[in-house]
């Protein structure tokens, strides 16, 4: 019997069925049948990301000796040896892009935060080199200001060819190409549930069959199982998904046993209701398996690479800085009676209450239970404030606190305690911001997400961002948002 429902055919046999699933190129995957897409189209996809990386090196770092070598020097300095150290320098961006997972086809397909990673993988390459020739005692040879030019010509490449490569790959997932096979087996409910949540979710997946399990399992095995591990036997699918509800345990139990033994990747879902809290990951504990809700985060151990950057950051900043610093104090002064730096309480990581350091930029200094949010059109902002609001250097001063280890350059915005407690009532999960020190920028700051919050959507998308970067930190992210900061610096607060 034959049957359609929401465009995929469905054949139904001995009680089970297995549903091919279109896809956008137009064709369907029998059951059994091996598809168009694979492993091997993502290796090419990986393979042309690094291809596409490795020429651009090598390309800028050409071109940058033309520039500066032949033209600016007017030097007769022979090529030969600048192609030598760019064929080093584009192998060890690749070994270091490689190791960041650049070549991922999730990093390669969608617009996630890799810029940062980027820039410290040619930047770790570039001293690798440079280590490499002093101890061939060879770096004299070289001009320091070529390896300049370079790095911020490969940098400035590497941003232009990876986003020609991104749309390239999109328009080849859209054709139903380069993506991740996946199969599902279970009951009804659970897979249609799993093929609509793979197909919401992961851009570069899609499900290529679903195989519904019999209500009653004969001899151990139905059909749709057997239909699914001949398919994995001629290699079908990346991925699979069994759905089925923690209470049939003698399903999981077989449907486990029978598709363990293939190199595909193997899920398990026993619960289709959303999760109360956000799992990480999973732990074993003798035999019972437990949700990993928090973490010891990479960020929170010490004398780590983030403790590092907030140090010399923040002291290379007051040290250079330290002039404006004065101008500033004075034009408050001059200006309105009361003291140059607005101190108030916010909430720091773990709870932990601490003073915040800024310019003065109003006529007031609240600090208790009622806080009023800053406005576009505010007249408690003075004049000199204004001025300071607009360019962002009201928030140099938290510095300070950086150096004192309540804050760091990166991470979620503190709020006054007000606010921060009525914004914890509307949403249960934010407070989970403080897992990890304020910042005096963040992922909101430079998504769009500053300023004042005046509907719930505001919130929201605050708190995700926050959340998104609590979740995801890296160096490298540091590394890109203190650089899009530098940049959006215009663009500060009313």
């Amino acid at each position: 019997m034959q049957d359609h429902q929401g465009g995929a055919a469905v054949d139904t046999f001995d009680g089970s069925a297995a549903i091919s699933a279109s896809r956008p190129d137009g064709d369907a995957v029998a059951a059994g049948g091996r598809p168009k897409i694979g492993v091997e189209r993502v290796r090419t996809a990986s393979l042309i990301a690094a291809v596409s990386d490795i020429a651009t090196v090598i390309v800028t770092g050409m071109i940058a000796k033309v520039i500066y070598i032949n033209h600016v020097l007017q030097s007769e300095q022979g090529s030969e040896f600048y192609l030598l150290v760019t064929l080093a320098m584009a192998a060890i961006v690749y070994v270091f892009f490689a190791q960041l997972d650049l070549y991922e086809l999730d990093v390669l397909a969608t617009r996630s935060p890799v810029h940062g990673k980027l820039v410290g993988g040619v930047f770790l390459a570039v001293l690798t080199v440079l280590g490499l020739l002093f101890l061939l005692k060879v770096s004299d040879y070289f001009s320091r200001a070529w390896f300049v030019l370079w790095f911020v010509g490969s940098v400035a490449g590497l941003f232009v060819t990876r986003s020609m490569v991104r749309n390239w790959l999109r328009q080849r997932l859209q054709e139903g190409r380069f993506r991740n096979r996946v199969a599902i087996y279970g009951t009804a409910d659970y897979a249609q549930r799993l093929n609509a949540l793979v197909q919401s979710t992961s851009p570069t997946s899609a499900v290529d069959c679903v195989h519904l399990r019999a209500d009653h399992l004969s001899e151990g095995e139905d059909s749709g199982l057997a239909d699914l591990r001949q398919a994995l036997q001629n290699g079908a699918y990346d991925q699979v998904i069994i759905g089925l509800p923690a209470t049939d345990t003698a399903g999981l139990h077989v449907a486990v046993q029978r598709l363990s033994a293939f190199s595909t990747e193997l899920l398990v879902c026993t619960d289709l209701n959303q999760s109360l809290l956000p799992v990480k990951g999973t732990k074993i504990l003798g035999k019972t398996r437990l949700d990993v809700i928090n973490s010891i985060p990479e960020w929170d151990r010490p004398r780590g690479l983030k403790m590092v950057l907030d140090i010399v950051m923040a002291t290379g900043a007051l040290v250079a800085l330290m002039p404006l610093f004065l101008v500033v104090a004075l034009a408050i002064k001059l200006e309105s009676p009361g003291p140059v730096f607005f101190r108030q309480r916010r909430y720091g990581q773990n709870g932990r209450i601490f003073r915040i350091f800024k310019f003065r930029t109003m006529t007031v200094t609240e600090d208790g239970d009622l806080v009023t949010q800053a406005k576009k059109v505010d007249t408690r902002v003075t004049r000199v404030g204004r001025i300071l609001r607009r360019t962002s250097i009201d928030e140099l001063p938290q510095c300070l606190n950086v150096l004192l280890g309540d804050m760091s350059i990166v991470g979620p915005r503190p709020h006054a305690l007000a606010h921060d407690q009525a914004f914890e009532r509307q949403h249960e999960l934010f407070a989970l911001r403080r897992r990890m020190r304020p910042g005096i920028t963040g992922w909101a700051q430079i998504t769009g997400f500053r300023g004042e919050l005046k509907t719930p959507e505001d919130l929201q998308g605050r708190m995700d961002a926050d959340l998104y970067y609590v979740s995801n930190w890296s160096i490298w992210l540091d590394l890109e948002i203190i650089a899009r900061t530098c940049v959006s610096l215009h663009h500060g607060a009313y």
